[in-house]
C-alpha cells in the first residue's frame, strides 16, 4: 500500500528559542514520508533564518516568507501550498513529543482504509514555568464508538468534551479542507473556534487516537492564550452570534444540537473571560450581549455545559459566572 504523503504546517512567529525544538520534533519522526511547511510570517527575530536553515539540510522542508498577516494568514499560506493527502498543524512553540507519533496516526488511516475525514486526538500540557508536564485527561473508550453513525460519534466527542476548539489536535483530509473553503479568517482573535464550527459541519467521518504525544505550551509569556483581551472576547461573541444563524440554514435537527453544544461551550468561556474586563461600562455592555444568548446552555450535550446550566438556573447568570472564575482560579494554580 502507497504510503500517504502527510503535509505538516508550522506557522511561525517570534520562537526562536522554541523553534528548533519544534522541528527536529517533525523530521525526526518514524514516518517519513512528509513534507513540513514552515511559514514564517515576518518574524522580526532569528526564526526565519531557522527555518531557512532546515530547508537547506531536509529536502522534505519548505518555507514560506511572508509579511507579518497573524496565524491565521500564515496557516492559509500552509493550505495553500501544501501537496500532501492529510494535514496536520503544529504551533511552532509546542512539539511532539514521540517520534512514533505520526506513525500512530498513519497506521489509523490505513486501517480505515483512507476513507476518514478527521482523526482527533488529546495533548499533553506543558506548565512551562514550573517544568510541569499533565497528560490531558479527556480520554475516551474507543469502544462507545463501534457501529455508530457519524452524528452519533459527533454527539458522543461533544457530550466527553473530545471534540474542541483546535486545529493542532487534528488529523485532517486536505480535500475536506479545500472543497469546503475550509481556511481561517484573518484578522480574528480566537479564530480556531469559528474555523473548528465550520470543520464540525462538514465531517462525514471521525475517529479518535488515545496519543497524547502532542505537547502544548501553556502559559508562555507573549503567547496570544497567555491573556483574554476585549478584542478576544468581542471575537468570541460575533462568531457565536455567526453561529447561531448560521445553525438555522441546518436543516438536520440531529446536527443542529450537535454544532449549537459545541459553541455552547465556548459560551461558557465567555462567563469566565467576562470578569477579566475592567472597565465598567464595557463589561456591562459585553454581558448585556453575553446574556441574550443564554438560552444556549440548553443545547448541554456537554457535561460542562448541563452543570452550568443547573447552577444559572439556581443562582442566575451573573452569579454563575463569578462563582465559575472563582472555581477556575482555584482549579488551575498553575496558570
Amino acid at each position: 500500500m502507497t504510503e500517504p504523503l502527510i503535509s505538516v504546517i508550522v506557522p511561525v512567529y517570534k520562537v526562536e528559542k522554541y523553534l528548533n525544538q519544534c522541528i527536529d520534533s517533525i523530521i525526526t519522526q518514524t514516518y517519513q514520508h512528509i513534507e513540513v511547511i514552515l511559514v514564517d510570517d515576518g518574524s522580526p527575530d532569528n526564526c526565519g533564518k531557522i527555518c531557512d536553515k532546515y530547508a537547506i539540510q531536509d529536502k522534505r522542508v519548505r518555507v514560506i516568507h511572508q509579511e507579518n498577516g497573524g496565524v491565521a494568514d500564515a496557516r492559509n499560506a500552509g493550505i495553500l501550498a501544501c501537496t500532501g493527502a492529510y494535514i496536520l498543524f503544529v504551533d511552532s512553540d509546542d512539539y511532539w513529543g514521540t517520534n512514533c507519533f505520526l506513525m500512530k496516526i498513519v497506521e489509523l488511516l490505513i486501517e480505515k482504509d483512507f476513507t476518514i475525514d478527521v482523526i482527533t486526538f488529546n495533548c499533553t500540557n506543558l506548565f512551562e514555568e514550573q517544568n510541569i508536564f499533565i497528560t490531558d485527561n479527556r480520554l475516551l473508550n474507543k469502544s462507545l464508538l463501534i457501529n455508530k453513525s457519524n452524528l452519533e460519534v459527533l454527539e458522543i466527542l461533544i457530550r466527553h468534551d473530545i471534540f474542541v476548539a483546535r486545529p493542532w489536535n487534528k488529523c485532517i483530509r486536505k480535500d475536506l479542507i479545500k472543497d469546503n473553503q475550509l481556511y481561517f479568517k484573518k484578522g480574528l482573535l480566537s479564530e480556531d473556534i469559528e474555523w473548528s464550527g465550520r470543520l464540525l459541519t462538514c465531517i462525514n467521518s471521525i475517529d479518535i487516537s488515545d496519543d497524547v504525544s502532542y505537547t502544548y505550551r501553556k502559559g508562555r509569556k507573549g503567547s496570544f492564550t497567555s491573556s483574554v483581551r476585549v478584542k478576544t472576547i468581542r471575537d468570541i461573541l460575533n462568531t457565536i452570534e455567526n453561529a447561531i444563524l448560521y445553525s438555522k440554514s441546518i436543516n438536520n435537527e440531529k446536527m443542529i444540537r450537535i454544532y449549537l453544544s459545541f459553541f455552547a461551550f465556548q459560551y461558557i468561556t465567555l462567563l469566565i473571560s467576562i470578569n477579566s474586563i475592567r472597565e465598567k461600562r464595557e463589561k456591562t455592555e459585553l454581558f448585556r450581549r453575553i446574556s441574550s444568548m443564554s438560552f444556549l446552555l440548553s443545547y448541554n450535550l456537554n457535561k460542562k455545559v448541563n452543570n452550568v446550566q443547573m447552577m444559572s438556573k439556581v443562582f442566575g447568570l451573573k452569579i454563575t459566572s463569578l462563582i465559575m472564575i472563582a472555581y477556575f482560579k482555584r482549579k488551575n494554580k498553575l496558570n
